[in-house]
């Protein structure tokens, strides 16, 4: 596929994205749906009004969770390599 420009609203501005597939750009809309739905969240649960400080908002909500789940990643690789270790070692005890 092409690349073609797409164009996608966030707290009511418009962006050009390009994108080089389908996919890519269903992903993008999804994503764009994802933000609307957190900042619409945001402004009814807090009293503001700036749309700026609605994004910043969400922006760090998202970022945070982005960095929970990289913990857990670390986390799970750490536990995956710590059990293939184990089974390795036992497995080398059951040949000597």
């Amino acid at each position: 596929m092409k690349k073609e420009t797409i164009f996608l609203e966030i707290a009511e501005r418009n962006y050009p994205i390009i994108v080089g597939s389908d996919e890519e750009k269903n992903e993008l809309k999804k994503a764009v749906v994802f933000i609307a739905d957190k900042l619409k969240a945001y402004s009814s649960g807090y009293k503001v009004k700036d749309k700026q400080d609605l994004v910043a908002m969400c922006l760090l909500d998202m970022a945070k969770q982005i960095i929970s789940l990289q913990e857990t990643n670390k986390t799970v690789d750490l536990d995956s390599l710590k059990n293939l270790d184990a089974k390795l070692s036992q497995y080398l005890l059951q040949l000597s």
